[in-house]
């Protein structure tokens, strides 16, 4: 996730979620709180940081670029996974396997981001993934009052 501006004032990377930074606009921020949109009590670090490890996901990584901040998340999947899935997103190959395909929906993923990834139709993909896999308790729906939604997602199951 990049931010745009960067970090502000005297913060810095090392001090991230243990000191209360500045705002650029602390008016609009009020006004915002107030109106219970966002808050401005410096709490979204500690509980991402929380989060991340009460899930036992590696820490998230925290960067200042140039007019930039970035956060980068990762999944806890082996690094040869994650660049086999990368690549096989980047390229279209179709010869998925069912790990790589599980490690794709490790967020939720909509049928069009499937038939993508494995580059099959759409029938195909959900006969040779989805529909298997959500047999076996591997793949979830996101909406499962409605299966045939045109919002439904699949994620891979926690038991997975």
């Amino acid at each position: 996730i990049a931010s745009s501006g960067g970090l502000y004032g005297r913060i810095s990377i090392d001090t991230l979620g243990s000191v209360h930074p500045e705002s650029r606009n602390p008016t609009l921020a009020k006004i915002l709180e107030i109106m219970r949109i966002a808050e401005n009590r410096f709490s979204g670090i500690p509980t991402i940081r929380h989060e991340f490890k009460a899930l036992g996901l590696p820490d998230p990584e925290f960067e200042s670029r140039r007019g930039e901040f970035v956060v980068t998340f990762r999944n806890g999947l082996g690094l040869n996974l994650e660049k086999d899935v990368a690549t096989k997103l980047a390229t279209g190959r179709k010869n998925v396997t069912q790990e790589e395909f599980l490690a794709f929906c490790a967020v939720p993923r909509s049928r069009e981001e499937i038939r993508a990834f494995t580059g099959l139709a759409k029938n195909y993909a959900s006969t040779k993934f989805i529909r298997p896999l959500l047999k076996e308790g591997k793949l979830r729906l996101t909406i499962p009052e409605t299966p045939k939604c045109r919002e439904q997602k699949f994620v891979r199951s926690d038991e997975t």
